[in-house]
């Protein structure tokens, strides 16, 4: 999901991972805060975010209810390493 997608399907999207038919995300700040999808099992940071407390919001949403759960960033830029060790 991202900012580029027309809305209808955005919402597609979202169904499919409340629905759990979907279960690996690429995260965007689009999904970076109020999304809480049930069995996520892998995130991608596909642009790092900005602030730890981001960072956290995004790749807490993997292994939640019981399920295991990984993160994967891209850090690309020396900024992005300035928030990875703040990390």
């Amino acid at each position: 999901m991202h900012g580029g997608l027309p809305q209808d399907e955005r919402i597609k999207n979202f169904s499919d991972f409340k629905s759990v038919f979907r279960r690996i995300m690429v995260a965007t700040e689009l999904c970076g805060r109020g999304v809480d999808f049930a069995s996520l099992n892998l995130v991608i940071n596909f642009d790092m975010p900005k602030l730890k407390e981001d960072y956290m919001h995004r790749v807490g949403r993997a292994g939640r209810f019981e399920t295991k759960g990984q993160a994967i960033s891209f850090v690309t830029t020396e900024e992005d390493k300035k928030v990875l060790k703040e990390i």
